[in-house]
């Protein structure tokens, strides 16, 4: 901007080529970041593991009420559809 106005380009003016060859590397190595992406992927399955066994309630329900995870839903299901219209 010049004055608060946007200046003109000439139709003649080029954009500007940088040979691949003078491109820098943002600094960081492949391995290391690879290293550090997979240790976050393998952290996250760990925690998806632990979640789905230790907050399943299956063993809870047998312990309890001695029903597998689809007859307590089922069971669920017919109690709910069995309540009266308001």
């Amino acid at each position: 901007m010049v004055g608060g106005r946007v200046a003109a380009v000439p139709r003649s003016a080029t954009p500007l080529r940088v040979p691949v060859s003078k491109v820098r590397s943002p600094g960081l190595p492949f391995l290391s970041v690879g290293v550090g992406l997979y240790a976050l992927i393998a952290l996250l399955v760990l925690f998806l593991a632990t979640q789905a066994a230790c907050c399943s309630g299956r063993a809870f329900l047998l312990a309890t009420q001695g029903l597998t995870v689809a007859a307590y839903a089922r069971e669920g299901f017919f109690s709910l559809s069995s309540l009266p219209e308001w």
